[in-house]
């Protein structure tokens, strides 16, 4: 895990984590968020002092608790409804989250819309952010557009997902909104399609996927 972290400070900020060690070396320090020790510190020491990572920042703006929802929440209410919860707080973001840091900004039956801002931290060697980020993105909006629709008892995974890259991303093209819309929900599969665009709604990225629906009583 360590080696992985290691690639993902670009961008530093004064350091707050209250347990580093002042050496100069990377330290990780996982902290207990109900019964998952998943929310991950990192810090790294420069010649101007110690810094944090993206994801501490990320994190730290967006005070997301990390960990997994609950099968009796999924049983209990309808997909829209958990989105709500996640919304407000109420229920923990995925550990994937502090990897590419996003959140949901709003989530109503058919439509959810997640926003991320890319950094050198996901460069590849070209010098532009790696495709996987507009995938995973597109692939969170359009599996939780599929999920808003769902009723209580069941859930959802992924079998396919296609994405077309329309545009480079780089660092530079600042905070981005993925835009999941659901196109049809079955008994067994549900589609959706998915919109990559920056603050001025120029399009990066799309795409479509198909989810299998799992009943989860």
């Amino acid at each position: 895990m360590a080696d992985v972290a290691r690639t993902l400070f670009s961008n530093t900020a004064p350091c707050k984590n209250e347990e580093c060690d002042g050496t100069g070396n990377y330290s990780q320090v996982l902290k207990n968020v109900g019964n998952h020790a998943t929310d991950l510190d990192l810090c790294r020491h420069g010649s101007s002092g110690c810094y944090m990572s993206d994801l501490e920042r990320a994190d730290e703006s967006f005070s997301q608790k990390i960990g997994l929802v609950q099968p009796d929440l999924i049983r209990a209410h309808k997909g829209i409804e958990v989105l709500e919860q996640l919304l407000h707080g109420k229920i923990p973001y995925p550990a994937m989250s502090q990897i590419i840091p996003f959140r949901v900004t709003s989530a109503a039956r058919g439509q959810v819309t997640v926003e991320s801002e890319p950094s050198k931290a996901f460069y590849n060697t070209a010098g532009i952010v790696h495709g996987g980020f507009a995938l995973t993105l597109l692939d969170t909006c359009m599996g939780l557009a599929v999920y808003s629709t769902l009723e209580a008892k069941l859930h959802y995974t992924t079998i396919e997902t296609k994405v077309n890259f329309v545009r480079p991303i780089t660092e530079a093209t600042g905070l981005m909104r993925a835009i999941g819309n659901a196109i049809h929900t079955g008994t067994r599969t549900g589609t959706a399609e998915g919109r990559l665009v920056d603050h001025a709604g120029v399009i990066y990225a799309h795409g479509t996927t198909t989810c299998f629906l799992l009943n989860g009583a």
